[in-house]
């Protein structure tokens, strides 16, 4: 079921989002807190059922949430206030703005297309593990990093499937040594990371309401 912690947290999402006029631009229109958070499980499950035709590996990324300590920890070691790549499911409401994929989630204070401006200030990223997004997200951050005024770091969380030289978000890394570095490495077994799971059910067939369950339990590693 949808935790109690997190429904709080979409509550007051909504209603800031709504106080500061996010809504009125949202289309369709916004209807009430009820019919955005069903609808954002909705969107959930359509979009995890849509990825059977990518690797494994990718797809279970998808359910991968950066775990609170280590989003304490770069928030209060780094200075991070900015969390790009993340979902109204996983956002940690601490930072001061994060940035979804899906247009719709501006209805719980998201930002949209993290790629459409520069990065600016100090932001982390745990993008999905899709080879081409994790290529363009390191050139993205590369390219703000160059072209800006302002102090900018990006952190971002990536695999290592292939190995360290191997992985091709690496040649940005190895082209680059004055503007990107690697701070860390962590081996599987050391990395935990939580997983949510998001299921829909018709509740009977004669009733038009749906039971809508959020699991938000086990911990893993990513392989």
């Amino acid at each position: 079921m949808l935790s109690l912690e997190r429904l709080n947290i979409l509550l007051h999402a909504y209603n800031q989002s709504k106080r500061i006029g996010l809504h009125s631009t949202t289309q369709p229109p916004v209807q009430n807190a009820a019919t955005e958070i069903v609808g954002l499980l909705q969107r959930y499950k359509l979009q995890m059922s849509s990825l059977n035709n990518i690797g494994k590996k990718a797809r279970d990324s998808k359910m991968y949430c950066t775990s609170r300590h280590i989003m304490a920890s770069l928030q209060k070691r780094a200075l991070v206030t900015k969390q790009k790549f993340a979902s109204p499911l996983d956002f940690d409401p601490s930072y001061q703005a994060y940035w979804s994929e899906n247009t719709r989630d501006t209805a719980f204070g998201a930002s949209t297309n993290a790629f459409k401006t520069k990065f600016t200030n100090f932001s982390f990223c745990h993008p999905n593990y899709c080879d081409y997004l994790l290529h363009s997200l390191m050139g993205h951050a590369l390219q703000s990093t160059k072209f800006t005024q302002e102090a900018t770091a990006t952190f971002l969380l990536l695999p290592d499937w292939l190995g360290w030289s191997k992985n091709e978000y690496m040649t940005w890394i190895n082209d680059y040594p004055e503007h990107a570095c690697v701070l860390a490495k962590f081996s599987a077994d050391s990395m935990h990371l939580k997983t949510y799971r998001s299921l829909v059910r018709r509740s009977t067939p004669a009733s038009a309401q749906q039971d809508f369950c959020l699991e938000q339990s086990r911990e893993t590693s990513p392989e």
